[in-house]
């Protein structure tokens, strides 16, 4: 059997996921090809302290305590038993540990693991899409349900990159059941707060952020289109997502832009295309928020 890495080794791979993305979504740990990686984690992370994004789907399953997590323009309050998805390229960061022991169960697969288990009449990834329509990531897992995902959790944890006869198919099988379960009984919890009137405004200030990054939009303008002062709607943004307006809308540029360049557009007209008034400033935005510049990106992803 394998060593089993550490919390901290497994946080560096998807760490590498997030700044060194090969053109596949393939990377190596200790030799070996992971595609799908579960770690059981109690403390904040040491990588992740601040809002950041993949190109990985991930699953976060609350088995003990009380979190925050943040999640685009949404604060959550997660409890024991709760479970959040996040769908590849949305911004994330778990906020605070509201109540320990706090142990989070952390499954991240990349497109390509989960798309091996699409057949004509089931693709698993649908739940990940209702996120899209429904603006929530917070899911309702009835309480009989609630003790079959942690069994299968623990379970996949213990065949982890095990070498022993057939556990990795077992590994498979435990993740094919969780996902089509989860996509058959699970339902999104109702956001209480869906009228309320700051909330309207943060999301309302989020799609208008997010429908013209190509455009060399600033705070202000995005102030002016929701009909609020400067300073209220960067308070009132910080104070319910979390992160601040200035820093979602720098976050989301950069974020396209590694789509773009992926896809073959080139680094000038990346630039253009996510709102950056010039060249050089592109390059330092990009360069500091992934570790990497655009070219060697470009390089990186062609390998």
């Amino acid at each position: 059997m394998s060593k089993r890495p550490t919390a901290f080794e497994i946080e560096e791979y998807l760490e590498r996921f997030n700044y060194i993305e090969v053109i596949n979504n393939i990377n190596k740990f200790n030799g070996e090809t992971l595609e799908c990686v579960i770690i059981k984690k109690e403390q904040i992370g040491n990588i992740f302290n601040d809002f950041h994004h993949h190109s990985l789907y991930e699953m976060l399953y609350i088995s003990k305590g009380k979190v925050q997590y943040g999640i685009e323009d949404e604060k959550y309050d997660l409890n024991a038993g709760d479970f959040v998805l996040i769908a590849p390229n949305v911004l994330h960061k778990l906020i605070k540990i509201v109540e320990e022991p706090c142990e989070r169960i952390i499954l991240t697969f990349t497109k390509k693991y989960i798309d091996t288990f699409k057949t004509e009449n089931t693709d698993l990834s649908v739940i990940f899409q209702k996120i899209a329509s429904s603006n929530n990531h917070k899911l309702t897992v009835l309480p009989a349900f609630k003790a079959e995902i942690s069994d299968t959790l623990n379970k996949m944890q213990g065949l982890f990159l095990s070498k022993e006869y057939g556990d990795d198919l077992l590994f498979k099988a435990y993740f094919a059941q969780l996902l089509i379960r989860m996509n058959k009984e699970v339902s999104f919890i109702e956001n209480e707060d869906e009228l309320d009137e700051k909330n309207n405004i943060i999301h309302k200030a989020r799609i208008f952020a997010i429908n013209n990054l190509d455009k060399k939009i600033s705070v202000s303008d995005i102030a002016s289109e929701v009909g609020l002062s400067v300073s209220r709607l960067s308070h009132l943004f910080k104070e319910k997502t979390g992160i601040s307006l200035l820093k979602f809308l720098n976050k989301k540029r950069l974020t396209r832009a590694k789509d773009l360049l992926k896809n073959g557009y080139s680094i000038t007209n990346t630039a253009n295309k996510c709102g950056y008034q010039d060249y050089t400033s592109f390059i330092r935005a990009f360069t500091k928020e992934y570790g990497i510049s655009p070219t060697q990106y470009i390089k990186d992803s062609k390998e």
